[in-house]
């Protein structure tokens, strides 16, 4: 199986039952502006509604600071 390298990161875990490669993808697209950038770099909005659902979105810092100068104005219980 080829994986490309430029698109997923790639990390190799050895545990006790074995060796585990675990895939995941480099860049992704910010859920509130929609600007693409690394996926490290990228931070988990976590929230809960008024209907008391949880909620997330990985947003990048400038997005993240904007949401969390909202949720002050309403009724929105802010986790993370």
């Amino acid at each position: 199986m080829n994986i490309d390298e430029t698109k997923y990161k790639i990390v190799k875990v050895k545990g006790q039952h074995g060796t585990k490669w675990i895939v995941t993808e480099k860049y992704r697209a910010c859920e509130g502006c929609g600007k693409v950038m690394e996926k490290d770099l990228m931070q988990l909005l976590t929230w809960t509604d008024k209907d008391n659902y949880h909620r997330s979105l990985l947003v990048c810092r400038k997005c993240r600071v904007e949401a969390i100068e909202m949720f002050k104005d309403t009724d929105t219980r802010f986790v993370q």
